[in-house]
């Protein structure tokens, strides 16, 4: 069997969201991935939008959610009390869902992660679905991941188990190099470099978005049979971006 994942951060309701939620729902399904990581859901507690839900029933996937960052946004020009959601939509049932408080500073605030196991097919599947601070303070950005990674130690050996999210820095960066030998990157491994996915106001690009294979939790080798950016950030000559980041996917046979 193959399976397909695919991460992306989907900017909560900023820029023209209802456009966006539209070209996200219509680029998912022309996408058909197995299984997607999502930050950044926006949820209003008046129940007019829910990113998560709307993309879950358009592709008919299962849907598990986490509640972060509860605060006042902008919503079609209107504050609303809302939170900036992890959610996994999956294929196949989820079977086991956590949430887990993150470390977290007053610049910060709010910070959570996202567990889930699922049994896609003939693999048992635990996906971590993070999304790391953006504060300039790689020390809490490394506090973080290791407060995940010391949870899937805890939960032990998976067919497959996979890190996948918007972690606010290169792969090589302070929080993330110490860890390159624990890990694989799953879209270096296809052999193509990496892409960003993210770029800042001087027009830099940076691959921020990634998908780690954790070989020590993991029974199972799949090969990548594929692997890129998709719905890019800065499409050429599209008015509005489907995003902030572009989406990472990865195919395994």
């Amino acid at each position: 069997m193959t399976l397909s994942l695919l991460t992306l951060n989907t900017w909560k309701a900023d820029g023209d969201y209802p456009e966006r939620l539209r070209r996200l729902r219509d680029g998912l399904r022309q996408l058909r991935p197995d299984v997607i990581a999502l930050q950044e859901c926006f949820l209003s507690e008046d129940g007019q939008a829910d990113t998560a839900r709307e993309l879950a029933q358009a592709l008919g996937h299962h849907l598990s959610v986490v509640r972060a960052r509860g605060k006042r946004r902008l919503y079609r020009g209107h504050e609303v009390m809302s939170h900036s959601c992890l959610a996994v939509l999956s294929r196949w049932p989820i079977e086991q869902s956590w949430g887990l408080t993150l470390p977290t500073s007053p610049e910060d605030g709010g910070r959570m992660a996202q567990v889930v196991r699922v049994q896609a097919g003939e693999l048992a599947l635990t996906l971590a679905n993070v999304h790391l601070t953006h504060v300039n303070d790689p020390a809490l950005r490394l506090r973080q991941l290791q407060a995940v990674l010391k949870h899937l130690h805890s939960l032990g050996p998976s067919g497959l188990t996979v890190l996948a999210g918007d972690c606010n820095e290169e792969a090589q960066g302070p929080a993330l190099g110490p860890f390159a030998d624990q890990w694989q990157d799953a879209v270096a491994a296809w052999g193509r470099g990496r892409e960003p996915t993210y770029w800042d106001a001087q027009g830099q690009g940076h691959a921020l978005d990634h998908v780690f294979v954790l070989p020590h939790l993991s029974q199972c080798a799949p090969r990548v049979i594929g692997a890129g950016v998709a719905l890019p950030a800065q499409p050429n000559g599209a008015p509005q971006p489907t995003s902030d980041h572009s989406a990472v996917w990865v195919r395994w046979a």
